[in-house]
């Protein structure tokens, strides 16, 4: 869905139009300093007392792909907007612990008091159909220490829950020794919520898996293994393929249609289809151990 009166960063802006705009400018322009104590090896496996430079220009380059907001503070009170204007794309998706957007003008006016804790309070969500996905269904805690830290509040995941997991690439921090060169779920899915298309249109999966609201893709063939899988108004349409691998068991709960010419293979302990769940006929659905 397009959001409108809302900013992209040049290249993503090019991917919307289909078109280079500028052709004589980057894209993205991320300066790094030569004297710093790099480890230049791409094996993962840098020195105690180094610092991995795959992994900070990959971290950088997802802020050039717009992994970064307009929010600013000062003086406790918080502002948003390039130019005081329009937010970003990034900014649609944050919201406070009550679910509000942070662009909700209404609740957080613009260099007010109130946005300005929503910036510090430690708890700002993304909430992105792609990232909640990856993080088994759940909004997506960001970084909002209380102390307002420029360059790494609003734009990061949250220290303390991702530093040391599979998504930790987007944390705020890399400590020396330390290699991430995978970005990780959550943040392959807030990317591609941003607008950015993955090799795989596929939903991810791991862990304890749900599912709400997605749409499998036509024409491929999408894996979808965890501990445990719920579908919640999940739709495997026409010319789509879905394997479900539990090692618990699968819950397929009503609002969940598979249309016909769809195909689906369900393995796992138990499975279990609730009322509401709804199979076309000409719907192929395979269910096994």
């Amino acid at each position: 869905m397009p959001h409108y009166d809302t900013l992209r960063g040049r290249g993503k802006e090019a991917v919307v139009l289909a078109l280079t705009l500028v052709p004589s400018n980057f894209d993205m322009h991320i300066t790094y300093n030569t004297n710093f104590t790099w480890y230049y090896g791409t094996d993962g496996n840098t020195p105690v007392f180094q610092y991995d430079l795959m992994t900070v220009v990959l971290h950088e380059i997802c802020h050039g792909l717009n992994f970064s907001g307009t929010m600013s503070y000062s003086s406790y009170s918080g502002g948003i907007g390039y130019w005081g204007t329009y937010p970003n794309i990034y900014d649609v998706f944050m919201k406070d612990g009550s679910g509000t957007q942070l662009i909700d003008t209404g609740t957080y006016p613009k260099y007010s008091i109130a946005l300005g804790s929503a910036l510090t309070s430690n708890d700002i969500w993304f909430h992105g159909t792609q990232a909640m996905a990856a993080n088994g269904g759940q909004r997506v805690k960001m970084y909002a220490p209380s102390t307002w830290r420029s360059g790494s509040s609003y734009s990061h995941l949250d220290y303390d829950t991702f530093n040391g997991t599979s998504n930790q690439l987007m944390v705020f921090a890399v400590s020396a020794g330390e290699s991430v060169h995978d970005p990780g779920a959550v943040t392959e899915g807030l990317l591609e919520d941003l607008g950015w298309p993955s090799s795989s249109s596929c939903p991810s999966c791991s862990g304890a898996v749900v599912l709400n609201g997605v749409t499998f893709p036509a024409g491929e063939t999408c894996p979808c293994t965890g501990t445990t899988i719920s579908l919640l108004n999940v739709t495997v349409p026409n010319n789509a393929t879905a394997n479900f691998t539990a090692s618990t068991s699968i819950t397929v709960d009503s609002g969940t249609t598979f249309e016909n010419g769809s195909n689906a293979t369900f393995t796992a302990p138990n499975t279990v289809f609730q009322p509401g769940s709804h199979v076309e006929s000409g719907a192929v659905l395979n269910v096994g151990q």
